[in-house]
């Protein structure tokens, strides 16, 4: 099964970090990067984009589960 993860990453932080759970306001340095797996373990990313581009994250995860 084919599946998408939207998470923030923040390139300038000292450590790269990685949030699924956002519990933050996010910060302009912030980016979505939306990755992908197989569901047999083969993971990719799919895309990144600015912290104010969110719904076209949101779109390519749609795209991605709705192809036939």
């Amino acid at each position: 099964m084919t599946y998408g993860v939207l998470y923030l990453y923040n390139p300038r932080s000292d450590q790269g970090e990685e949030e699924i759970t956002v519990d933050r306001a996010p910060i302009s340095s912030d980016v979505w990067r939306v990755g992908v797996g197989d569901g047999a373990g083969g993971e990719q990313g799919l895309m990144e984009r600015p912290i104010d581009q969110f719904t076209a994250c949101g779109e390519a995860i749609v795209a991605l589960l709705t192809k036939p």
